[in-house]
């Protein structure tokens, strides 16, 4: 165990079917089941997860399972981090299908030294039917398919779906904020960011690995105009939380950023949809979005206002 660098780790919540196609994938890596350890993070799931991840322990010679009875998605995650045993930790999202050098490419990565984040590429997996304007972009990380490996951009944070952590940096920066993610009390979700935001602040490194890959399930209920405007809102809430600007005059440039965002996202929707690239459905998600971001910056300054104490 000594010589193992890395964990996987799936956080899991009554999806026992999909837990088992992804921990089936694990199984065939390239790397070998001998040189990492996988864990099982069960956020009080009431189905068969349990009795599913004991048939694990069979196939994994090493293998963990976690049952984590506060609800929530960092507190799953905090929960792998508490029990990791190795320099890194690597989380997958339980319905995130590796591809089989997923391990490997994420171990030669850690053998370099000159990262603290890893951020895996994402792309769609379309086991389920989905509307007709679906774009490959939005389950798609990063945006550019042939994008190469390297730093990422000062803005850019690696997906939690697919990330891998080095735990020094971990243990100088905290834990995952459990304000933020799924049943949250500030936004459901964030609390990936927010973290990788205190490891740059710390002087981390994070680092873009497309070649650790892995397809991320597009779900159907997640793709109706409706979900894409609150998820446009809950981004922007989040991204000026996390900015701490709670200034007036912050206040007047969220103002100003409306007409200039609605205008640019207009002209661009136009175009794409004369190059026959985009279908009504998606200049609407973009055009109307504009307008549920910069209303969920507005709603992240008032929550600033409220919570002057509060630091990323």
């Amino acid at each position: 165990m000594s010589k193992i660098k890395l964990i996987v780790a799936i956080p899991t919540y009554n999806r026992s079917a999909m837990l088992m196609t992804v921990a089936n994938a694990l199984s065939r890596q390239s790397a070998g089941l001998d040189n990492f350890y996988f864990v099982v993070v069960d956020n009080a799931s009431t189905d068969e997860t349990g009795l599913e991840s004991a048939k694990l322990a069979e196939i994994f010679p090493y293998f963990e399972y976690i049952f984590e009875e506060k609800a929530g998605l960092s507190n799953a995650r905090n929960a792998a981090l508490r029990n990791c045993k190795t320099p890194w930790i690597a989380f997958l999202d339980d319905d995130a299908l590796p591809d089989i050098n997923y391990v490997e490419e994420l171990l030669k990565a850690i053998d370099k030294n000159d990262c603290d984040v890893i951020a895996g590429r994402i792309t769609p997996w379309k086991l389920h039917p989905l509307p007709a304007w679906f774009l490959d972009e939005y389950e798609s990380f990063p945006a550019d398919p042939h994008r190469a490996a390297g730093l990422l951009l000062e803005d850019e944070y690696a997906y939690g779906g697919n990330m891998a952590l080095r735990m020094e940096k971990i243990f100088e920066v905290g834990y995952f904020n459990t304000d933020f993610g799924v049943r949250g009390k500030v936004v459901p979700f964030g609390e990936d960011t927010e973290l990788q935001m205190r490891i740059r602040k710390a002087g981390g490194r994070l680092h873009l690995l497309p070649s650790a890959s892995v397809a991320h399930c597009a779900v159907p209920s997640k793709y109706t105009i409706a979900k894409q405007w609150q998820i446009r809102f809950l981004a922007g809430k989040s991204a000026q939380i996390f900015s701490e600007l709670r200034g007036w005059w912050e206040l007047a440039r969220i103002c100003m950023k409306l007409p200039y965002r609605f205008f640019r996202s207009t002209c661009d929707s136009i175009k794409k949809l004369l190059q026959g690239k985009y279908g009504w459905q998606n200049a609407a998600i973009d055009i109307v979005g504009e307008i549920y971001f910069v209303t969920g910056l507005f709603c992240g300054w008032l929550w600033l206002q409220k919570h002057k104490e509060w630091h990323a």
